[in-house]
């Protein structure tokens, strides 16, 4: 859009508005209210001319009626508070502020080239008791600016204040500088809606260049920001952070960060690529109003990074949601902000009500002092793709709850605990992952409840607690996987109801199962219970199994074994009872294991 269009847009608001009612603010459900000058939503905007573009007709007769009526002596000074509509023209150049000035019930509109100069310590606040807009319409080359009468040094004056009632407040080329406070900012923009900024300069500023409150609306595109005192350039709440663009640049690379505060996004919102990272500074939850639902989605090349011990949860109590469709060329990252150990930040958190498709991600330093950097809880729904882990106190972790879709194609490296899974979530992992030398998968106790296939892994996986299949379902343990059992563990099948276990081994590809210590008896071994059907045994090799059997087949269960092996077990490779179904072939006993087959006694 040309400066032009857009100068005519906020001088037809203005124009449009002088007349506009007075309207209680934000009491529950907004107000309706006049269309925005950008005739659209302009926190979702990434630069000028994203906002749209107009044509000669009713707004631009009315910018011209603004334009004439402008026509009035130029003030000598301001101060105060003004509250009728006023208009300074460019011809005006250099206005004197003499203490603190506040716009209230009005629209007040700066032309290109006006400059108001501020006293020392002396604040601009903008809507705080009644609606009021500033509408800045700077040119190229003829800025609207706002600067220190006295010294040119930041802070001496207290900066640009646009308070509750300042809705639909309009900058364009605009300068702003050598103002705000230790703990404040040039422009600090309260909760407001329908806000932009565009193309302005901050500079040689104390504290924060912008600072935008949690649920504010405001658009802030195509601005820079030189010489800032305060520790960031942005300081923004999780849904108002939605409003900053990529568009703009940050000059002083150490200053080049975005402080987000903590609190909830409950609406959809984007956090963009703003090509200098998010500091989290407090925990940040998404999720929808009561029964509603709320959508982050992250753009890729994203940099987030957490505070100690700050977390990013995901449905709570209502819906949430968070999209990533990123890549490993460019990836979002989660990170800590500081430090380069394991456990500096603490995890993404998916809760029962939360949703994540992430696809892209690398998590880093994560996981707090005992957890993971990515959790999924009872309920929650994870799929992910192309995701690194790496120095992490554990990579993921899950509930046996959790419905997770997919991890895939993902790597763990420098993170001793790559994996926490329950059977339920085991059957997501595919093939395709890869690990460092050191990563470790443990495998938690419980129950599986719908068919899955168990995939090969390239990191040992322990087997901590006792695996049941049950419901119906059909575990498959496809060839090559390796499981080792904790002590007293087993792998077991058709306790209550009808359930399957086939292990899908070949000549090339052996199924391994042994026990954490290498000794007979470390691990009780496969027990097909009473209402075990279908189960099939093909190239398994069997070590430390448990008397009197390392597999076992209750009456009236049934196996089709061959090329099954134990070595170093206690008691023989298979047992059944009088009324099993037992086809074996192919048994090799070794290692000292006693025997291949235990015969049943007493059978009538």
């Amino acid at each position: 859009m040309t400066h032009t269009s857009w100068t005519t847009l906020l001088l037809a608001a203005t124009a449009s508005m002088a007349t506009g009612a007075g309207c209680s603010k934000k009491a529950g459900t907004p107000d309706a209210a006049p269309a925005h000058p950008t005739g659209g939503t302009p926190a979702t905007a990434q630069s000028a001319d994203d906002l749209g573009q107009v044509t000669a007709g009713p707004a631009d007769d009315a910018a011209a009626a603004v334009q004439d009526a402008a026509a009035q002596a130029c003030p000598k000074t301001l101060g105060g508070a003004v509250t009728t509509d006023l208009t300074i023209a460019s011809e005006c150049g250099t206005i004197h502020v003499e203490g603190n000035l506040a716009v209230e019930g009005a629209t007040l509109t700066l032309q290109a080239g006006v400059t108001l100069a501020f006293d020392h310590g002396a604040s601009f606040a903008i809507g705080y008791d009644k609606p009021a807009k500033l509408i800045a319409l700077g040119g190229p080359g003829k800025p609207v600016t706002l600067t220190s009468a006295g010294d040119k040094v930041p802070g001496a004056w207290a900066g640009l204040v646009l308070h509750d009632h300042a809705d639909r407040t309009g900058m364009t080329d605009l300068v702003i500088e050598y103002a705000g406070t230790d703990d404040g900012a040039a422009i600090d923009a309260r909760d407001v809606e329908d806000v932009t900024l565009v193309r302005v300069a901050i500079r040689s500023t104390k504290g924060f260049g912008v600072r935008v409150a949690p649920t504010a609306k405001v658009a802030v595109l195509e601005s820079t920001f030189d010489q800032i005192g305060g520790s960031a350039a942005l300081r923004v709440g999780p849904e108002s952070v939605a409003g900053i663009a990529a568009s703009n640049k940050v000059l002083q690379a150490e200053k080049a960060l975005a402080f987000v505060e903590g609190g909830t996004v409950h609406r959809d919102v984007t956090w963009h690529d703003l090509g200098m990272p998010y500091v989290v500074l407090g925990n940040v939850t998404v999720e929808g109003n009561e029964g509603g639902s709320a959508t982050l989605t992250i753009e890729p090349g994203a940099v987030l990074r957490f505070e100690r011990d700050v977390a990013l949860g995901v449905g709570y109590v209502q819906r949430g949601v968070v999209k990533v469709a990123a890549s490993r060329e460019k990836p979002v990252v989660f990170t800590a902000n500081g430090g380069d150990e394991a456990g500096n930040w603490d995890a993404f958190k998916l809760y029962n009500m939360g949703t994540a498709e992430l696809d892209g991600v690398v998590f880093e330093k994560g996981g707090g002092r005992d957890g993971a950097a990515l959790e999924v809880g009872a309920e929650g729904a994870l799929t992910l793709r192309n995701a690194t882990f790496r120095k992490n106190t554990c990579g993921l972790s899950t509930h046996n709850d959790a419905r997770v879709k997919a991890i895939g194609a993902s790597s763990f490296d420098a993170s001793p605990c790559a994996l926490k899974l329950t059977p339920k979530s085991f059957g997501a992992l595919a093939a395709d992952n890869t690990y460092a030398p050191e990563a470790k998968i443990e495998l938690a106790g419980g129950d599986v409840t719908a068919s899955a296939t168990w995939q090969p892994q390239t990191a040992p996986i322990e087997v901590v607690g006792n695996v049941t299949v049950s419901t119906n379902a059909t575990l498959t343990l496809a060839a090559g996987l390796a499981l080792t059992f904790r002590e007293g563990v087993s792998l077991a099948a058709g306790y209550v109801d009808a359930a399957t276990i086939k292990f899908a081994g070949t000549a090339e590809k052996h199924i391994i199962l042994k026990g954490s210590r290498d000794e007979p008896g470390t691990w009780e071994g496969v027990i097909f219970y009473t209402n075990a059907r279908g189960n099939e045994a093909h190239f398994v090799d069997l070590r430390n199994g448990d008397e009197p059997a390392a597999i076992r087949v209750d009456d009236p269960a049934d196996l089709v074994a061959d090329h099954v092996t134990c070595a170093k077990c206690k008691g023989a490779i298979v047992t059944s009872g009088c009324k099993a179904k037992l086809t074996a072939t192919d048994l090799v006993a070794s290692e000292g294991t006693p025997l291949t087959e235990k015969k049943p006694e007493g059978c009538q």
